[in-house]
This record gives structure tokens, sequence and C-alpha cells, in this order.
């Protein structure tokens, strides 16, 4: 009887550690494939704010220099490249003077903006790891029936006299 029962114990224990220790290697794969998750996200997402910024200040630019662009190109005869040089250098520094608050502003919002979707994004990604980690718990919850689950223990006691 006193070896029997300590076979059981000890079969029990070494399935339940396995199977925990299964339970642990899934629940560590699953964060692990959340957290790349996130990162390709987080990257994504700033890739997309850097690009949308770097467009809208280029254009911006581009739409405030095209007047003084028309009136160089409009230049002729003896020191037209000088003149096109110094109409472009000036409406150049007020435009930079001008836009740049603009940009400053529109930087930092956009910087808010981001750290608002990144915190959304760490949330759901929080409120995942603590539902992987439920699942993970149940399975780890030991059934009350084991020993019958187990071919070897339902085979041991079935021959053990009544």
């Amino acid at each position: 009887g006193e070896e029997v029962s300590r076979i059981l114990q000890s079969n029990m224990k070494a399935d339940r550690t396995r199977h925990y220790a299964e339970q642990v290697k899934w629940f560590d794969d699953k964060l692990g494939v959340m957290t790349e998750s996130s990162l390709r996200q987080i990257k994504t997402t700033v890739n997309e704010r850097r690009f949308a910024m770097a467009n809208r200040s280029s254009e911006v630019a581009r739409r405030e220099l095209l007047p003084a662009l028309t009136q160089a190109g409009q230049q002729v005869g003896s020191g037209m490249k000088q003149r096109m040089v110094a109409i472009l250098e000036a409406e150049t520094r007020e435009i930079v003077n001008r836009t740049y608050g603009t940009i400053q502003v529109d930087l930092i919002e956009s910087l808010k903006e981001l750290e608002v979707r990144i915190l959304q994004h760490l949330t759901e990604v929080r409120k995942e790891a603590e539902k992987q980690a439920d699942i993970f718990a149940n399975n780890c919850s030991v059934d009350t029936d084991e020993a019958a689950n187990s071919p070897q223990l339902a085979q041991l006691i079935k021959s053990l006299p009544q």
C-alpha cells in the first residue's frame, strides 16, 4: 500500500511538473509573440508619423516657396543669377521663420497623439497578457481525477486489490 502510494505520488508529481513546464513554455511563447507584434506595431506607427510629418513639412515649404520661385524664374539680363539667389534666399529665410513655429506645434501634437496611441496599444497588450495568464492558470489547475487520466496510473489503480 505505501509503495503504491509513493509510486502514485511520484508519477502524479512528474506528470504535473511536466504539464506545468509545458504550460510555462506555452505562456512564454505566447507573450513573446505578443511582444514582437507590439513592437512591430509601435515601430510602424512611429514610421507612419515620421513620414506624414516629413511630407507635411515638405508640402508647406513647397507651397510657400512657389511664388518666390516664380519671381526668381522671371529674372532676365545681367546679374539675373544674383537677383534669383537674393529673392530665393530672402523668401526662404522668411518661410523658415514663419513655418518653424507651425512645424514645431505639429510635431508636438503628433508626438502627443503618438503617445496616446502607444498607451492604448500597451493597455490592449496588458489586457491580452492578463487573458493569456488566466488561460495559463486554468491550464495549470490540478485535475481532481488526474490519476484516471494517466494510463500508467489508471493501470496501477486497476491492479490494486479492492
